[in-house]
């Protein structure tokens, strides 16, 4: 991550059996920036959000950003 990012995402996964609901995220947001996540219905949106926040594990089960203030 660099000096510049406030949150930075890096190959997030996650299956639900033999579906894959996300493949290998990875995007990166600079400390006054605003992004917006776009898809169609069962794209995988709300999965990300959720991994990001915590309530949601990613496939392998590790932390999965890193953050600073």
């Amino acid at each position: 991550m660099s000096v510049k990012e406030f949150l930075s995402i890096s190959g997030i996964t996650k299956t639900y059996g033999v579906v894959k609901a996300l493949s290998s995220v990875t995007f990166s947001v600079r400390k006054g920036e605003i992004h917006t996540i776009l898809g169609e219905n069962g794209a995988g949106k709300s999965t990300l959000v959720k991994i990001i926040k915590g309530r949601k594990n990613r496939t392998p089960a590790r932390s999965p950003w890193t953050a600073r203030q």
